[in-house]
């Protein structure tokens, strides 16, 4: 009996040892990216292979930060109002972002009915101050502006430059 009660204290003292986690003070994150309005973009496709934060902490320290975003190539089809995407979500220290950069892949467009030969910038850098508070649940909105964010050569090909601002 007395090893059955040793037993079963050391099995239950096992169990509220391991239950116990730290309690993380991350502010959670989901990534949503929006678009404007455009009569000539019919049809966008992109994905994106990464994504980086310049972090900045209380103390004035900064570092750089990877946000994870997904990796499945986005089609999306103008013809119909478009939902946000949900481009992903992370956690992050108690901080403030300063700018974020985007690392895009496998770009196309159809233009007026006409799908493009497109040249783009593979990463785009976007100023943004997003603060996070600890324990936060917070989304953060990216608006591409269409129509800006193409932009034609003098040989009439089109380069694709993002401009993007923040949903605040």
């Amino acid at each position: 009996m007395k090893y059955l009660i040793l037993s079963l204290s050391f099995l239950a003292a096992l169990i509220t040892f391991s239950a116990c986690e730290p309690i993380s003070l991350n502010a959670d994150v989901d990534y949503y990216l929006e678009f404007t309005d455009s009569k000539q973009v019919d049809q966008l496709g992109f994905s994106f292979t990464g994504a980086r934060a310049l972090q900045v902490f209380e103390d004035g320290s900064e570092a750089i930060r990877t946000v994870y975003l997904s990796e499945t190539p986005f089609t999306v089809d103008f013809a119909e109002p478009v939902e946000p995407l949900l481009l992903g979500s992370s956690d992050i220290e108690p901080s403030a972002i300063k700018s974020l950069d985007l690392f895009w892949s496998e770009v196309s467009v159809t233009f007026k009915g006409e799908k493009l030969a497109l040249d783009y910038e593979a990463l785009s850098t976007h100023e943004a101050v997003i603060d996070f508070a600890a324990q936060e649940k917070k989304t953060v909105t990216l608006i591409l502006d269409l129509d800006a964010s193409f932009i034609e050569q003098p040989n009439g090909s089109f380069i694709f430059k993002p401009v993007i601002s923040l949903k605040q």
